[in-house]
């Protein structure tokens, strides 16, 4: 029996406001069509059959979505499907709110086609999926701060803001002292599944929620062992004067992964891409960027997804990081795919009468059309976004180091594209230069699915130049967006030697706070955060750091706690 479910967990605004991409983008493969195509994802795998309080069956998200109750907006805990009472516990307790958030125009729109004015408020304004009551998880903390109303750090409230890791690691060991998350949620989904592939979890890692998710991702590290861990760490630009903490936040969460996930892929949501003419994504706008990184991520893990599968979460574990020291990965690809084969020139009376001319001599036969270089048109088209993590103002390229391995998912509503892809992604992966003449068994594997990634509203209107199916108009300029309903993408999750600028970034700012002399609370940490511990931060990513490179780090830096103790520090 081959392992099926997966639950999902997101923590944060940043994971949920990507949570609810990914969830649109599930909601939409559903064909309820009598003579509709067999499905090609096994639905199943992400959602669960319950019964509602009217005796009607249900399929909700197998999902836990944690936030502070603010950022839950209009989204109601109990919805239509459960108006009156939890489906299996009628005394299953009702939480009360804050003031009642009134819908904005974004949830109140029902005509996909209508474009929406402004900005959503929030991440469930573009939800158009319906969670079961106890995937709400209000983050909420009453024993430490007297209320159960938390606010977010860049929020003008009057209710507490936690920002820091340490905030978050506190707060997440009251709430399962409290609601006992694990035990009421986490297990409740874990034991409606046949047999997990794994959990998938999504968490925000530039502020408190940094440690709410460690916490937790701890929690499921000693409840289930042996069940498949797989962490996306999403960061962001916060305002300035939480930079020191956010960044400390951000290196806290990757260690913590790195020791608790069996895969870690680290994202920048707002890092700085190269620009293209089709795609104009606000990057200070949490739908845009959000979306962005959702529909990689949601390509890139599609093969766990399908009917005719062969991949798991334990399988793309076991490729990407099979030398067992690599769980840090990259998430990249370009959306929509760009062109990989010459275009059909119109044929014109001029052209015939011409070829048949010079078929008897009388004229010069036309030249052929130049072949077409589908490895540049990759490469051009490609975005990193996880090089970026801990450095906001990096551009975001096509990867240039030969990866240690490397799983590329192509998708396209058109099986013929199939041919000209994948002969365009094996002509580029064989160009890039080896980074080390030291041999290094390279593991790929390129996956095609005849599966375009939907992108009807409320996706947003980023979308320039292009049909409704995604293709590129020929020299088309347009300061409008284009109604596309769907497009073609290339995602890739890879380890290569690219990674060890995220690592030697953390490494750095790590070995700065030891020899500095600013206090400790300047980045959020508290008394429990010792010296001991940050010397324990600094080992794990040099451990790391070991696993990406192939050179020796800097032996002019104190390599051991005593050296550290004789020599850092002394004023």
């Amino acid at each position: 029996m081959r392992p099926q479910e997966t639950v999902y967990l997101s923590l944060g605004a940043a994971a949920n406001a990507a949570s609810m991409h990914f969830w649109n983008a599930q909601q939409s493969y559903f064909d309820f069509r009598a003579d509709g195509p067999p499905p090609l994802i096994e639905h199943d795998v992400s959602f669960r059959a319950g019964q509602g309080t009217d005796g009607l069956e249900t399929y909700t998200p197998r999902a836990l979505l944690f936030d502070v109750r603010s950022e839950f907006g209009a989204m109601a805990r109990v919805n239509e499907l459960y108006a009156t009472k939890d489906e299996e516990d009628v005394a299953y307790e009702t939480i009360p709110t804050a003031e009642r958030v009134v819908p904005s125009e974004w949830s109140e729109l029902s005509d996909a086609s209508e474009r929406r004015p402004g900005r959503p408020r929030y991440w469930s304004d573009y939800a158009s999926v319906l969670f079961h009551p106890r995937s709400h998880v209000p983050v909420a903390a009453p024993a430490l701060y007297g209320s159960s109303f938390l606010a977010m750090p860049e929020d003008d409230s009057a209710n507490c803001a936690p920002s820091s890791f340490a905030d978050g690691v506190r707060i997440a060991q009251a709430m399962e002292g409290e609601q006992r998350v694990m035990e009421e949620q986490v297990r409740w989904l874990a034991e409606d599944s046949d047999l997990m592939q794994g959990f998938q979890i999504a968490a925000s890692a530039s502020d408190a929620f940094s440690g709410i998710a460690s916490t937790y991702l701890g929690y499921l590290a000693d409840e289930y062992p042996k069940v498949e861990r797989h962490t996306m760490l999403l960061a962001r630009t916060l305002p300035a004067r939480y930079a020191p903490v956010a960044a400390m936040n951000e290196v806290l969460a990757l260690t913590q992964a790195i020791e608790h996930a069996h895969l870690v892929v680290p994202v920048h949501l707002q890092g700085t891409v190269p620009r293209r003419d089709c795609v104009r994504p606000r990057w200070d706008d949490l739908h845009h960027a959000a979306a962005v990184v959702a529909t990689l991520w949601e390509t890139a893990t599609l093969p766990t997804r399908l009917v005719q599968r062969h991949d798991t979460m334990a399988t793309l574990r076991a490729r990407l990081a099979w030398r067992g020291d690599t769980p840090l990965v990259q998430l990249g690809g370009c959306m929509p795919t760009p062109l990989l084969a010459n275009r059909q020139p119109q044929v014109d009376v001029d052209a015939l009468v011409n070829a048949m001319l010079a078929s008897k001599g009388y004229a010069t036969p036309a030249a052929p059309a130049p072949r077409f270089d589908g490895r540049a048109a990759i490469a051009a088209a490609w975005w990193d976004r996880s090089l970026a993590y801990g450095a906001h103002d990096r551009v975001t390229t096509a990867p240039v180091a030969v990866p240690y391995a490397e799983t590329v998912v192509a998708r396209d509503a058109d099986a013929l594209a199939e041919t000209p892809t994948m002969q365009a992604l094996s002509a580029w992966q064989a160009q890039q230069q080896p980074w080390s003449t030291r041999c290094v068994v390279r593991t790929y594997r390129r996956t095609f699915v005849p599966l375009a990634y939907p992108t009807a509203r409320p996706y947003p209107d980023y979308l320039y130049g292009l049909t409704s199916t995604g293709r590129a108009w020929p020299d088309a300029a347009t300061s409008e967006p284009s109604h596309v309903t769907s497009m073609p993408c290339i995602a890739s999750l890879r380890a290569s030697p690219d990674t060890l600028e995220i690592v030697e970034r953390a490494r750095t700012w790590v070995i700065d706070i030891l020899e500095g002399h600013a206090p400790w609370a300047v980045y959020g940490m508290d008394e429990g955060m010792d010296r001991d511990a940050v010397l324990e931060l600094r080992e794990t990513l040099e451990r790391l750091s070991d696993a990406y490179n192939t050179e020796r780090i800097n032996e002019d830096e104190p390599g051991t706690d005593e050296e550290w103790a004789s020599e850092a520090w002394d004023v």
